[in-house]
């Protein structure tokens, strides 16, 4: 028996696409040593996501900012009352 699965819709196929392009367009800035932001807000305004270059500029320094395996630094900069999951 065979199946017959749809192709996948447009939305499927951009929004992957859109945050592999944001990543690299963070990185080569970052390589460069160039502002972040207005690249990121030039790249997502083509499709209406301009808003969200703030957020991806975060998303991405976030490790950066807590490697993995919670390194003493990065628990230094964490409040001692806060509850560590």
């Amino acid at each position: 028996m065979t199946r017959h699965f749809p192709p996948p819709s447009h939305d499927a196929i951009a929004v992957p696409a859109m945050l592999i392009a944001a990543a690299r367009c963070w990185r080569e800035a970052r390589d460069n040593r160039q502002p972040v932001q207005p690249g990121l807000f030039s790249l997502l305004s083509r499709e209406g996501h301009d808003m969200l270059a703030p957020v991806f500029d975060s998303f991405l320094r976030w490790p950066k900012r807590y490697p993995a395996g919670g390194s003493s630094s990065a628990r230094a900069r964490i409040s001692p009352t806060t509850n560590i999951v």
